[in-house]
């Protein structure tokens, strides 16, 4: 991340575990996201029950934009 103007909140979600970077244990904070690590992180944030929400992985959906959607909060994907 070197200098990049959100390091500091990006260790404070890291801390929080929001968010957990990439596989090889990088954050590409300039890098763009899909709308499943999106929801990944939204998620965490909001500290989200997907284990009671009854929905499971369908397709490439995330479990929490099934719950988006079913809740008519999101639409669109």
């Amino acid at each position: 991340m070197g200098m990049h103007w959100a390091k500091e909140h990006i260790i404070t979600a890291a801390e929080r575990n929001i968010v957990k970077g990439y596989e090889d244990g990088t954050f590409r904070p300039d890098g763009k996201i899909t709308r499943s690590e999106f929801a990944v992180i939204l998620g965490r944030a909001l500290n989200v029950n997907l284990d009671q929400s009854g929905l499971s992985f369908k397709a490439g959906v995330s479990p929490f934009l099934q719950l988006l959607h079913k809740e008519r909060a999101y639409s669109g994907f």
